[in-house]
C-alpha cells in the first residue's frame, strides 16, 4: 500500500489508491505463462483518453456490498478525470488516474463490480 495512502470512511479522496507487490525472488515468465509484468506510461505522463486500461481490486462487489477474496479486473478506458468528475464532491487530483466503460463515460462498471 501506498505510504501516503489514507482513506477515511466516506471521504472522496483517492490519492495514492494503489499498492505494488515485492516478490521474494524473479519470476520466469517463460514457465508462469500466467503471470504478466505490468505496463506503465513513462514517469509523469499519463496515457491519452481512450487507451484501454486494466483495472483490478478487492473491492465491494456489489453497491454496499462486501470486499471480494478474489483480485478482480475489468477493462475500462482511460478518461478525462475532470470531464467526469470537476464538479462533484470527489477530490480529483493530478495524481488521479480515471477510467470509464468503452464509450468513454464514467460508472456503470469497475473492477469489482462488472
Amino acid at each position: 500500500m501506498h505510504p501516503t495512502y489514507s482513506r477515511a470512511e466516506n471521504s472522496h479522496s483517492y490519492n495514492n489508491d494503489f499498492a505494488l507487490v515485492q516478490l521474494g525472488h524473479p519470476i520466469d515468465f517463460d514457465v508462469l505463462t500466467h503471470v504478466r509484468p505490468v505496463c506503465l506510461p513513462p514517469f509523469m505522463r499519463s496515457p491519452p483518453e481512450g487507451t484501454k486500461a486494466i483495472v483490478t481490486g478487492w473491492g465491494h462487489t456489489s453497491e454496499g456490498g462486501r470486499g471480494s477474496n478474489a483480485l478482480m479486473e475489468a477493462e475500462l478506458s482511460v478518461v478525462d478525470c475532470n470531464k467526469f468528475y470537476g464538479e462533484s464532491d470527489y477530490n480529483i487530483t493530478d495524481s488521479i488516474l480515471c477510467a470509464g466503460v468503452g464509450d468513454g463515460r464514467i460508472g456503470g462498471r469497475d473492477a469489482c463490480q462488472v
